[in-house]
């Protein structure tokens, strides 16, 4: 399902009764999505994709901007274009020269690059 693209605002925790949600429009109607639920955001110029448990919605916001909103301990940009949130992976193996390619829930895998990966390993036990 694709949303026609608007902006969005993260809701503080207290307005979100301690679950971190955003506000998105569709179409005329302004709905909330819980963070937790978020798999992937696939930057491409100025819009975003988001890829959820409950299916795919683009947003006119930007990769950085998202970056900055979420929280570092969840979500790992992990290619220039992709940040993953790490409660929703669901396996990672080697795809050559250092890179990785990461299982997620929901949505294709993702591409980390060699930064990506290391950040990902950086983490690891």
């Amino acid at each position: 399902q694709q949303i026609a693209p608007e902006r969005m605002r993260l809701l503080t925790a207290e307005e979100a009764e301690g679950e971190a949600r955003f506000l998105m429009r569709e179409g005329e109607d302004i709905r909330p999505l819980a963070v937790g639920r978020l798999v992937t955001v696939r930057g491409a110029d100025d819009y975003s994709e988001l890829v959820t448990l409950d299916g795919n919605r683009l947003v006119q916001t930007r990769l950085a901007e998202f970056e900055r909103m979420l929280d570092p301990a969840r979500f790992v940009r992990v290619h220039r274009s992709a940040i993953v949130n790490l409660d929703r992976m669901v396996r990672a193996e080697p795809a050559g020269g250092g890179r990785l390619l990461i299982h997620l829930e929901a949505g294709p895998p993702v591409h980390a690059s060699r930064a990506g990966a290391k950040a990902l390993k950086d983490r690891t036990l």
